[in-house]
């Protein structure tokens, strides 16, 4: 296998190559095992109520959590759960490390 190949393999693997999952409900979702949401694509107006990452990726500066983000927005990060209070968003699913 070429690096080209396995570079693009881990772009792949880190950026959603395993699905998302669709979340549209206030419940608590928590990724996979083994697995991290590596970025929340906002579907509908989203209002978040809690954002967890793993450590070393936290989310700093201002809190983003009960602040309306507009459809369209994506977030990047590499998440281990997630909840809304209202909304609808894209969960993709990436490889933890």
């Amino acid at each position: 296998m070429s690096n080209v190949s396995l570079l693009q393999q881990l772009c792949e693997l880190g950026m959603g190559a395993r699905g998302f999952e669709f979340i549209s409900d206030n419940a608590e979702h928590t990724a996979p095992e083994d697995m991290v949401f590596t970025a929340l694509a906002v579907v509908e107006d989203a209002v978040f109520t809690k954002l967890v990452a793993v450590a070393g990726a936290e989310v700093t500066g201002n809190s983003m959590l009960n602040e309306t983000l507009p459809a369209g927005d994506i977030i990047y990060g590499r998440f281990t759960s997630v909840q809304l209070a209202s909304g609808k968003i894209r969960a993709y699913k990436g490889v933890y490390e």
